[in-house]
């Protein structure tokens, strides 16, 4: 049967059972989630037949050096369809979609080694290194002393975290990412500026405000789109 794609900006085009079922959320969680995300931004992506959804994702814009970057983000295929090409298809149209917008490239964060090999052969050729210093053994390593105060920052100081990390993308999607990530990551303001560091290992900095020795990096795949790649993909990213 003919598949055919369906985007929409409406947040209801996607399937909230698909959401929670992909991520094991309950499913006000999940609709709760794909409302917030659409509300900050995020382009909602479903590949429908007969008016069901079979593959979905959402599309987050991320402002890089190379220009701008779609995340794919929350990317499922319902249970009973796969095996027939559903996520190749939504991946394809998604990368006709993007190019039509003047996106330079599409990227994501393969879950686990398997998808990571699955996403190279649908296109995901680049690998790239996220921003931010991914595991510090020791303050010497960085160009920032980690001197983190006792307490996160407050209300008044999330516009300078802000301005110094999240400005890549809309400040709602910011703000939606900290609280997904939070309670393990917190934001914290250093002797130096800001950065995100796990609550429990403080010298893992995900994002830093000032330059940071990376010693590692998350495992990004991009697909070029026929323009300049970017260098690297700022963080925060929703997860």
């Amino acid at each position: 049967p003919r598949v055919a794609l369906s985007i929409s900006t409406e947040s209801a085009a996607l399937s909230a059972r698909l959401y929670a079922e992909g991520f094991s959320l309950p499913i006000e969680e999940a609709e709760q989630d794909l409302a917030a995300l659409c509300r900050a931004g995020a382009i909602p992506l479903a590949l429908m037949r007969d008016g069901t959804v079979l593959s979905q994702g959402l599309g987050v814009p991320i402002q890089t050096e190379g220009g701008a970057v779609l995340y794919l983000y929350a990317l499922t295929t319902d249970r009973t369809a796969r095996g027939q090409g559903l996520l190749r298809t939504l991946l394809r149209e998604c990368a006709e979609l993007a190019r039509a917008l003047g996106f330079s490239a599409l990227c994501l964060i393969p879950a686990n080694a398997a998808l990571f090999e699955a996403y190279r052969r649908m296109g995901f050729t680049e690998e790239l290194s996220a921003g931010g210093a991914p595991h510090i053994d020791g303050a010497a390593d960085l160009d920032l002393h980690l001197a983190f105060l006792a307490r996160p920052i407050s209300n008044g100081e999330a516009n300078d975290l802000y301005a110094a990390l999240g400005k890549h993308m809309t400040r709602e999607m910011f703000d939606y990412t900290l609280g997904t990530l939070a309670p393990a990551v917190l934001p914290m303001r250093t002797d130096r500026g800001y950065a995100l560091a796990s609550v429990q290992d403080p010298h893992y900095v995900l994002a830093s405000s000032c330059p940071a020795k990376r010693v590692g990096a998350h495992r990004i795949l991009a697909m070029s789109l026929g323009s300049e790649m970017p260098i690297s993909i700022p963080e925060p990213l929703p997860r």
